[in-house]
């Protein structure tokens, strides 16, 4: 196996991976402790996300694509250990504003370190990842999610309580960090040391952050929006339905990320076109899917959730029917948006984004006061539906050129 296919795999499966896990904890959290658990950890998540990805500045990418090493890994490690910080204190602030009693809030200050600590460890896994080296990473985190799971399930089933838990899942993240610091250390062979130095850095990388930023908010509108007309309950069932979807797009990007060099390729070398095919082989995929996956919800929906969730998810068949719609139509745009990077259309992507914010602001607003979830639910498939056509008419002015 060459070494590029044993990246793509081993990346695949680390994102299967951590899916995996924070499926886990769902599933545990709905099964053993109840829905508006998995209410706070959706609020608690949707509160940290949109900071915590702007605070990445999407340095990771930017560290395995500065191929001149025109900025050394310790100013990267700085820049993000430095930002990590601030997302920190921003986001404890941020939860103040909530209605949230003391135990939700030290609920949600942990989801916030270990999304932290998570933020430190992508940093590092940057330069395994520049130096081919995918194969670190997924044995890495094939331990921390494996040790994650076990403690996760021991401390619930002995104390009840998923502070304990989510306070364990958030030490063996600090642990792994020290460990993963040990080995880029002989990598690189010299020691981790910062350095402040990084002003030009944070300038090159700060529309990185912009842009997920946006990403992540056009995701927690809609949350945000729910928590505040309706309740916790209804919001951890709208995170459970949709997580379902999110794995799998998380699988679906990684798939885009490992044929995007090709895409790359196809442009200086072919034309639009050949580019084209590689999205339309993709987009069948999706089909061979998502159809039958459509069709299951239709008919077993009901059974899947309940055995999956618990009895109370379970009566939202009409949702997940509506929220497996939305799933085929988010992976069919992000195949979109990998022809967007190919063609550098960063600027395309941007202004997307923001119609996209504003339509499902609106449309939440709108549809949650008069039916709740399902709003939440209808809104979201409106607003993809809109900004796919969106795209797929500026591919094909694209492909006239």
């Amino acid at each position: 196996m060459n070494s590029l296919k044993s990246n793509i795999i081993f990346n695949i499966l680390t994102t299967v991976m951590n899916t995996l896990l924070q499926l886990i904890i769902l599933v545990i959290l709905s099964k053993y402790v109840g829905t508006s658990s998995v209410g706070l950890l959706t609020l608690g998540l949707a509160i940290t996300a949109p900071i915590l990805l702007f605070s990445r500045f999407n340095l990771r990418s930017a560290y395995s694509s500065d191929y001149k090493s025109e900025y050394s890994f310790n100013q990267y490690f700085t820049l993000r250990l430095v930002s990590t910080i601030i997302y920190i204190f921003i986001s404890i602030i941020l939860i103040q504003t909530f209605d949230l009693n003391s135990y939700e809030e030290i609920f949600i200050i942990l989801i916030v370190f270990w999304k932290g600590f998570e933020s430190i460890s992508d940093i590092i896994y940057a330069h395994f990842q520049k130096i081919n080296s995918m194969r670190i990473i997924f044995f890495i985190n094939l331990w921390k999610v494996s040790l994650s799971i076990i403690g996760f399930i021991i401390f619930i089933s002995i104390f009840q309580n998923e502070i304990y838990s989510f306070l364990f899942l958030t030490i063996i993240h600090g642990i792994f960090i020290i460990l993963e610091l040990k080995k880029v250390q002989i990598l690189l062979e010299q020691k981790i040391k910062f350095e402040f130095n990084f002003k030009y850095l944070l300038i090159l990388t700060v529309p990185l952050g912009i842009a997920h930023f946006l990403t992540s908010m056009n995701v927690n509108i809609p949350r945000y929006i729910l928590q505040y007309l309706s309740n916790t309950e209804q919001l951890g069932v709208y995170g459970s339905l949709f997580y379902l979807i999110t794995a799998g797009s998380y699988i679906i990007i990684s798939i885009n990320n490992a044929v995007l060099p090709e895409q790359a390729k196809k442009r200086y070398k072919w034309n639009f076109n050949e580019v084209y095919k590689i999205k339309k082989k993709l987009d069948i995929i999706i089909f061979i899917i998502m159809i039958p996956t459509i069709l299951v919800s239709l008919f077993f929906g009901d059974i899947i959730i309940e055995i999956i969730f618990n009895k109370e998810i379970a009566s939202y068949k009409l949702e997940l029917i509506v929220v497996t719609l939305i799933g085929l139509i988010k992976y069919l745009n992000i195949n979109i948006d990998n022809i967007f990077l190919t063609y550098q259309m960063y600027i395309v992507q941007l202004k997307l984004n923001i119609v996209y914010l504003v339509i499902v602001t609106i449309l939440s607003i709108i549809f949650i006061s008069h039916l709740n979830i399902l709003g939440a639910i209808l809104a979201v498939l409106v607003a993809e539906i809109i900004i796919y056509f969106s795209k797929y008419i500026l591919i094909i002015k694209k492909r006239g050129e």
